[in-house]
């Protein structure tokens, strides 16, 4: 049986959003590629920009604390 697919996996996630945001690819084209609607594309942009964003956000937090503290290990 050939269901459609209906998620894409972590790995895809990823691949889908620097392909359309750094080279980018139509949501249309990647969706057909991976053999899913273009929502889930934009899906998967929307939450690998709020990993990078929050990642980004926690890692300046914590050199801050570091160089308030003097902890330069």
């Amino acid at each position: 049986v050939n269901d459609p697919k209906t998620q894409l996996t972590d790995r895809e996630k990823l691949r889908a959003c620097i392909a359309h945001r750094v080279e980018g690819v139509p949501q249309a084209v990647i969706a057909m590629m991976y053999g899913v609607n273009h929502g889930r594309v934009a899906e998967a942009c929307i939450a690998i920009e709020y990993a990078v964003k929050n990642t980004a956000e926690v890692y300046a937090m914590a050199v801050a604390a570091k160089k308030a503290t003097g902890d330069d290990t």
